[in-house]
């Protein structure tokens, strides 16, 4: 009998604004203080805000916690391509 292999799903909890967990993380293409740039199996994901730093990850779980001033939270679309270089940044 063949197994069924289990999905894998996103999923946040962002508790007082200041501390957020994440689930099905897939790959950490950026992070400093004001930004920190996710893969997701559902997406690109990106947390904008102040003194953001990434406290504990889980690479073979995809598990990320982040903790600072989280402002915003936004997905891109998976067949969206983004830039995600440094001078990408800095020329949007």
């Amino acid at each position: 009998m063949e197994q069924q292999k289990e999905k894998i799903t996103t999923t946040l909890s962002l508790k007082n604004r200041s501390s957020l967990a994440i689930d099905g993380v897939t790959d950490i293409v950026s992070s400093d203080e004001a930004a920190v740039y996710l893969d997701t199996v559902d997406g690109g994901l990106e947390i904008t805000g102040s003194n953001l730093h990434i406290i504990s990850m889980n690479v073979g779980n995809g598990e990320i916690t982040l903790e600072g001033n989280i402002d915003s939270i936004s997905y891109h679309d998976k067949t969206q391509t983004q830039k995600t270089g440094f001078l990408a940044r800095m020329f949007k």
